[in-house]
Formats: C-alpha cells, structure tokens, sequence
C-alpha cells in the first residue's frame, strides 16, 4: 500500500495506481523529449575537444602570422630611419658642391 506522508492531500499524489502510473508514463515521455532536444542541441566533449583543437591551432598560425609583420615593419622602420640619416648627411654636401 502507499504511504500518504502530508495530512494533506498533495496535487501529486494520487491513490490509484494506474492514474500514478498514467502520470509517470507522461513525465517519461516528457523527459525523454528533453534528453532528444539536449542531444541535438548541446555539444559534446568530443565536439568541444575538437573546437579547442582547432581554436589553439588558429591561434598559433596567426601569432606567427603577426610575428612575421612585426619583423617586416621593424626591418622597414630600420631602413627608412637609416635612409633618412644617409639623406641628412649627403643632402647638404651635395647642395654644397652644387652652389660652389
């Protein structure tokens, strides 16, 4: 026999076994078409394993991606400053020699 705990009757419990077991079927029913739309919809470790996989390798290729521009913008910097000095240094010689 079942067991009625609360001196009041709760919504949820019912007294005939084949209504207790309508409703439990209900709630089955209900559950497993979650566990259907949590299957299709949520990721599994596999998936997210393989997303990280594919994140740290992207990553890696555009950090060296930006180290190589960085390396290009620093030898470019490196010959305009150098060129400028160079320019300097013969600018007034050369008008020096041309006025003379």
């Amino acid at each position: 026999m079942s067991t009625q705990f609360d001196k009041e009757k709760s919504e949820a419990y019912d007294k005939t076994p084949e209504a207790r077991l309508d409703k439990l079927e209900m709630e089955q029913l209900s559950i497993k078409v979650d566990i259907a739309v949590l299957k299709e919809t949520c990721a599994t470790k596999v998936a997210l394993s393989e997303m990280e996989s594919r994140l740290r390798t992207e990553m890696a290729e555009m950090e060296s991606r930006l180290k190589t521009q960085i390396a290009e913008t620093k030898s470019t910097i490196i010959i305009w400053v150098v060129s400028s000095v160079f320019l300097a240094q013969l600018i007034p010689a050369l008008l020096k020699y041309l006025l003379l």
